[in-house]
């Protein structure tokens, strides 16, 4: 019996904080504001701040992947 194929896991996207250049990756969350790992930058809630210099969801940008 031949296995299913497995649908490649979406990457999701890292953002960049412009105060201060921190960058949120979903892979890991954010223990300070206690963002589990996995969440979506989109889905972190409109008051969100950088934990490192206090700016901003507005504030942050998305880093483009370099393809490879």
């Amino acid at each position: 019996m031949a296995k299913a194929k497995e649908e490649p896991k979406a990457v999701l996207a890292r953002y960049k904080c412009t105060g201060c250049q921190w960058i949120y990756d979903p892979k890991f969350g954010d223990a300070a504001n206690e963002v589990p790992r996995g969440m979506p930058f989109e889905k972190l809630p409109a008051n969100f701040i950088c934990g490192v210099c206090g700016c901003t969801k507005e504030k942050f940008v998305k880093v483009e992947e370099k393809k490879k």
